[in-house]
C-alpha cells in the first residue's frame, strides 16, 4: 500500500502522514490549514544501521485532488525531519 502526504503551511511547515485509501483533499479539509505541498511518500530505512540518519523520506508524484504538487528537494528534508527527530 502507497503511503500519502500533505505538507501544511505554517510556522514549522508540518507535515502529516496517512494511508493511500484517505483522499488527500478529504485530509486536508479535517485538518483545516492551507497546502503547500501533496503527494506520497515511500519511507526508507538502512535496518542494518543502528542510526536513526538512516531514516529518509523519498517525497514524489502530485495531488489530482488538491491540484498540488510533491517538492521533493524540500519535502524530502522535511519529512526526514519529522521521522528521525524525537
Amino acid at each position: 500500500m502507497r503511503t500519502k502526504y500533505i505538507v501544511f503551511d505554517g510556522p514549522l511547515c508540518y507535515p502529516v502522514i496517512f494511508p493511500e485509501f484517505i483522499d488527500h483533499k478529504e485530509m486536508a479539509n479535517k485538518i483545516g490549514h492551507p497546502v503547500l505541498s501533496a503527494g506520497f511518500v515511500e519511507i526508507q530505512c538502512d535496518r542494518l544501521s543502528k542510526s536513526p540518519k538512516k531514516i529518509g523520506a523519498y517525497c514524489y508524484g502530485n495531488s489530482n485532488s488538491l491540484d498540488k504538487s510533491s517538492r521533493p528537494a524540500e519535502d524530502n528534508k522535511i519529512l526526514t525531519r519529522m521521522l528521525v527527530d524525537n
